[in-house]
């Protein structure tokens, strides 16, 4: 796991790497460049494997929440 300075972690497939929440978002970056972003609780229910198709997940950086 290697993280950019813009705050991109780069994910190479496997696991879901977000850790557990109940709030809080993280935004994803897709083979194909685009990015969304998704709440944390619901990240297991991503698919973070790697099978060179174009919305395979090839990074991730978590937002932080603003109080």
């Amino acid at each position: 796991m290697k993280e950019n300075t813009d705050g991109w972690i780069t994910h190479n497939g496997g696991e879901c790497p977000i850790p557990d929440a109940k709030a809080g978002e993280y935004e994803v970056k897709f083979m194909i460049g685009t990015t969304q972003i998704f709440k944390l609780y619901n990240a297991y229910e991503l698919e973070w494997s790697n099978a060179n198709r174009s919305f395979d997940i090839i990074a991730y950086r978590l937002i932080e929440v603003q109080k």
